[in-house]
């Protein structure tokens, strides 16, 4: 057991573009996030805040600053190594679901401990059990356009947590949902983050969101305006 955070942002900017056409996506933005924690980040659309979560995800590099995610300097990997610290430590969550269409429910969600080699038996009964939990076993073997937004978002929702990763990361994950449908991917999302002691940030521009978690932090016009 360390005191060593989940993710560390030092004084990260984003700038997209050149000269005079450049745009400052974000602005010297620093902020710990500690295991377990669970983190709304919040604000108008263009704020940066799928930006933020990009540089987190290893999917994007900071213009200036660094990006650690337990102890790595993602902010440094290349390409390939990226990819695989996704696969090990990262689960991610889209405003678009991303679910493969040509795969079932199922498949979706047991891809990713097909990448890490998972045995058979063994991946069956994870995402049996975890489609289980979600609400979605009898939609299993169902394939995506078939289910309804909601539905959608859970299955995405337990592709990106069933290989246990440490960081779950979503962006907008209830932005195309009724009110009844976000509050069940939300819980959805609360729960397995009790369960697995999963540090989690979610961005989002709906203030009801917000409640479900510990923390929040508002961004605006690339700058943090609010902390803990």
């Amino acid at each position: 057991m360390t005191d060593e955070p989940a993710i560390k942002v030092n004084g990260v900017s984003r700038r997209f573009g050149v000269g005079h056409a450049a745009v400052n996506a974000l602005t010297d933005i620093s902020l710990t996030v500690n295991p377990g924690d669970r983190v709304a980040i919040t604000g108008p659309s263009g704020s940066g805040k799928t930006t933020l979560l990009n540089l987190i995800g290893a999917l994007d590099r900071p213009s200036s600053g660094s990006v650690w995610v337990h102890g790595h300097d993602v902010s440094a990997l290349s390409q390939r190594d990226a990819s695989a610290f996704r696969r090990e430590y990262l689960g991610l969550v889209f405003q678009d679901d991303a679910l493969i269409p040509e795969l079932t429910v199922f498949e979706n969600v047991e891809l990713p401990l097909v990448l890490i080699r998972e045995p058979l038996r063994s991946r069956q009964s994870r995402v049996h059990a975890l489609l289980e939990q979600l609400g979605l076993h009898d939609r299993a073997h169902h394939f995506p356009p078939t289910l309804s937004g909601g539905e959608k978002q859970r299955a995405a929702v337990a592709r990106a947590v069933i290989h246990r990763p440490k960081v779950l990361l979503a962006d907008e994950p209830s932005a195309n949902l009724d009110s009844h449908a976000a509050e069940a991917v939300m819980e959805a999302i609360s729960q397995l983050a009790a369960q697995n002691s999963l540090t989690v940030l979610v961005a989002t521009h709906d203030l009801r969101i917000a409640t479900h978690f510990t923390t929040r932090l508002e961004l605006r016009d690339g700058c943090i305006q609010d902390g803990r």
